[in-house]
């Protein structure tokens, strides 16, 4: 759903950026005197609204989700490359389309002349200028797309717009993933190897989270912390699905890591939820921030996973959400009520088994 959504919203924007350059590209032809005959503007619109919804679904749906893939796992200069010969290659497809289209309708299909001119403007200093500002388009969306990941769909504007300058009470899903046995680990690979191989945790284990509407909030130390918004979490259970997801990943990986580094690293997890305090902190590096009980509260749950022997544990008010959400998605057995440093009460938990 999310690619979709993307992919809807990409093309709606390059459709209005097509939009406003032929619009320029009219304007300007037509003060410079060029008639009629050698410029159709609504050719020329048509057209570009063609080519940019093409390249907008193209873009959105099959090379952004790659060039965000590059982007996490590759240094950043050689994704750099990689954008840049994807976007040439497609551009020149594209392009010599949209020029023989465009310039067919304008003088007649097999015509002779209709040849000519999309020749001339392919290898034009106009065309060349095209590609330039497709270009940046393309690097901007890009910029924008790995911003938006950073905030969370939706925040980044809000962050924009100034709605957490002023401290604001929001509900939110947390979730804190901490790899098992990161002492033990560290000691067996040595400093670099180590690092090496929790940075190799961290791209595997990621797509499944954000895949199932999670949002990255923080990776501290060997440690993810994830969040939800209540209407991205709670639907199909999606913050327990993604537990299970991104255990089945570093399973499907085994072989790779036991290859690479002699080990397979497994994770436990706690869920907990409730109303926090959200707004931009910083100074010289500004971020949105999360403050409250229930991120302390999660932390203390995820901890309990080891004295009881379980992958994941969450609290009862979750638990509760999501029966009412979706009941018998997933298998809930509790483990008692437990005693939580910083707690005044005892707190319910449940450990999760999934069904499937």
């Amino acid at each position: 759903m999310n690619k979709t959504r993307t992919t809807i919203g990409i093309m709606l924007m390059w459709l209005i950026v097509a939009t406003v350059q032929s619009i320029y590209e009219g304007a300007l032809l037509s003060n410079y005197g060029v008639s009629e005959e050698r410029i159709n503007f609504w050719v020329l619109l048509s057209t570009s609204l063609l080519a940019a919804l093409i390249a907008g679904f193209f873009m959105g749906y099959f090379f952004f989700p790659k060039a965000n893939i590059w982007l996490r796992t590759l240094p950043y200069g050689k994704t750099l490359w990689l954008i840049f010969l994807t976007f040439s290659g497609f551009y020149l497809v594209v392009g010599t389309v949209g020029s023989f289209m465009y310039n067919n309708l304008t003088y007649g299909f097999g015509n002779q002349e209709s040849w000519e001119n999309s020749i001339e403007h392919l290898t034009s200093s106009e065309n060349f200028k095209n590609y330039m500002f497709w270009l940046i388009v393309t690097l901007l969306t890009t910029l924008f797309l790995q911003i938006n990941d950073k905030y969370g769909p939706g925040n980044f504007q809000a962050f924009l717009l100034g709605k957490y300058f002023k401290p604001t009470r929001v509900d939110r899903i947390f979730m804190f993933l901490d790899l098992r046995s990161s002492t033990s680990i560290a000691e067996k690979l040595g400093e670099l190897e180590y690092f090496t191989f929790i940075r190799r945790f961290f791209q595997d284990v990621t797509p499944p989270l954000l895949e199932n509407n999670g949002e990255i909030y923080q990776y501290v130390g060997d440690e993810i912390v994830v969040s939800w918004k209540l209407e991205q979490g709670l639907p199909q259970q999606r913050c327990l699905q993604s537990f299970f997801d991104a255990k089945a990943k570093l399973e499907s990986l085994a072989k790779t890591y036991q290859e690479k580094f002699g080990m397979v690293p497994s994770f436990k997890v706690g869920l907990h939820y409730g109303s926090v305090i959200v707004g931009e902190i910083g100074l010289v590096k500004r971020d949105i921030a999360f403050s409250g009980d229930v991120l302390n509260t999660t932390a203390r749950i995820q901890s309990k996973c080891n004295h009881f022997g379980v992958d994941i544990l969450i609290s009862n008010q979750l638990f509760e959400a999501l029966e009412q959400e979706e009941p018998g998605r997933f298998q809930f057995e509790s483990v008692g009520e437990v005693e939580l440093r910083g707690k005044a009460k005892p707190l319910q938990l449940f450990t999760v088994q999934n069904n499937v």
